[in-house]
């Protein structure tokens, strides 16, 4: 960015000081969207180490498959419009999906069910309990590998997170040394102008 594009009439120690003022409030802009999409990383690290330790305890007991869906929902209405965690999401989407298909296919096959069973308890006169819908559904475990494989993505996807985070700290402290410049130019600015203030008034007087 050039002195000639601060634009307003600005000129010498003025024009400095406009261009160092826009320079500030850019550099400003950039830190404060770094330090957020550092904070969500940070937050999304401890909720893809939650999910992990999830997944497998619901391949243990497949009846927690659905508290794991909800979960994996949760994290992509959080993260999953963020396009600086895209890297992240795009995982974690996939196996959402994939889990969130199952769940919903078992689901249709036990109304089936009950709809079938009920339609038969209609048929023979209402003998017997009648059958009820069910509440909720348990699917199959997964196969290990497949488990292992998405732990895999998720822990290949945390270590690059990692990464990320330390280039963009990295980042923020360059932009902070860039402000801490940019401010003792223009403190610079103004006390040679105050000196100069000064001299003409000593010579006046």
């Amino acid at each position: 960015m050039s002195l000639s594009s601060v634009g307003g009439g600005f000129q010498g120690g003025d024009a400095l000081l406009a261009f160092a003022a826009v320079q500030q409030g850019r550099m400003n802009d950039q830190m404060t969207e770094s330090m957020r999409v550092a904070d969500l990383r940070s937050q999304m690290a401890g909720d893809l180490a939650d999910i992990k330790s999830h997944l497998e305890q619901a391949n243990r007991h497949p009846e927690k498959f659905e508290d794991v869906n909800a979960e994996l929902r949760a994290f992509m209405d959080k993260y999953g419009d963020v396009p600086e965690l895209e890297d992240v999401t795009s995982t974690v989407g996939e196996i959402a999906d994939n889990v969130s298909t199952r769940i919903g296919d078992a689901k249709r096959e036990a109304a089936s069910a009950y709809a079938q069973e009920h339609a038969q308890w209609e048929a023979t006169g209402g003998v017997g309990p009648e059958p009820q819908p069910p509440t909720s559904v348990v699917i199959g475990a997964y196969k290990s590998e497949t488990i292992q494989s998405w732990l895999g993505d998720i822990t290949g996807k945390l270590d690059a997170s990692g990464t990320n985070d330390q280039l963009t700290m990295i980042h923020i402290k360059q932009l902070n040394d860039n402000i801490n410049n940019s401010s003792g130019m223009v403190s610079g600015i103004i006390e040679s102008r105050q000196n100069a203030t000064a001299s003409i008034i000593n010579n006046i007087a």
